[in-house]
């Protein structure tokens, strides 16, 4: 009981607070993003293409890992079986490693918290800023 509320109170409102401008940075159609890239340089507008590509999983996965249809009509939180290599998850092969073998939900919480992190920093440095 303590670790479906843990992940439901705690896990996944922290990841969705960390991952939030990855996911802002991803969405195909965020037209204030958008109209920033269109602004950049030939090479910083390839660097965002090419950003938004390797991230892709990283910034979906929240979606993956999250609520459910099952959930959200009152069903119970899907808690992923982990480590998420040994299931199969779907895009792992652009996943860091660490998120894949993580064993425990700290520790994927952990280490999913770093790997925004360090994406949204990507991003930020092609803008100059958080765009």
């Amino acid at each position: 009981m303590f670790v479906e509320r843990w992940y439901s109170a705690y896990m996944m409102p922290r990841l969705r607070e960390a991952a939030d401008p990855l996911i802002e940075y991803r969405e195909p159609i965020n037209s204030r993003i958008l109209r920033k890239a269109d602004a950049l340089s030939p090479e910083k507008s390839q660097r965002f293409r090419d950003l938004r590509e390797k991230h892709f999983v990283l910034g979906m996965g929240l979606m993956a890992l999250g609520r459910p249809i099952s959930e959200l009509l009152g069903g119970e939180a899907h808690i992923p079986s982990l480590p998420l290599r040994d299931i199969g998850y779907g895009g792992s092969e652009r996943l860091p490693a660490a998120v894949l073998d993580a064993t425990a939900l700290r520790p994927l919480l952990d280490v999913l918290l770093i790997s925004y992190a360090e994406a949204i920093s990507e991003f930020d440095d092609v803008f100059g800023e958080r765009a």
